[in-house]
């Protein structure tokens, strides 16, 4: 039961979903679809359904913030100099296959010798 109140709590009664979805498709010009793709993700002010659907590369996570990140970005770059291969691995899920295509493409037409696993 306690689990249920935490749910209740977070989730907009059908009223206030219906006006923010308006108030979303009105002031941003938007479609319903969008709107509550918005909700749906947790973000019911017009502040942050803006910066979410108009990301910008200053407001992007510094990604040296990820421990060993510069040991990574170091071997990766000897890895270069040296013609050693590289191989990327993911999963077969959505995000795993394009986060996989994304390195692959930039690691190729940078000059690196590398391969997909």
């Amino acid at each position: 039961m306690k689990f249920m109140a935490i749910l209740e709590s977070i989730i907009p009664s059908t009223n206030n979903i219906d006006i923010v979805t308006d108030y979303f498709q009105n002031a941003m010009g938007i479609s319903r679809v969008t709107s509550r793709i918005l909700i749906n993700r947790g973000i019911h002010d017009l502040d942050a359904a803006r910066a979410f659907l108009n990301p910008s590369v200053d407001k992007l996570f510094d990604p040296y913030k990820l421990l060993d990140m510069d040991k990574a970005v170091m071997r990766i770059k000897k890895a270069k100099d040296l013609n050693e291969p590289i191989t990327i691995y993911g999963d077969y899920d959505v995000d795993g296959m394009t986060s996989c295509a994304v390195l692959y493409s930039f690691f190729k037409d940078t000059g690196y010798n590398v391969d997909v696993y």
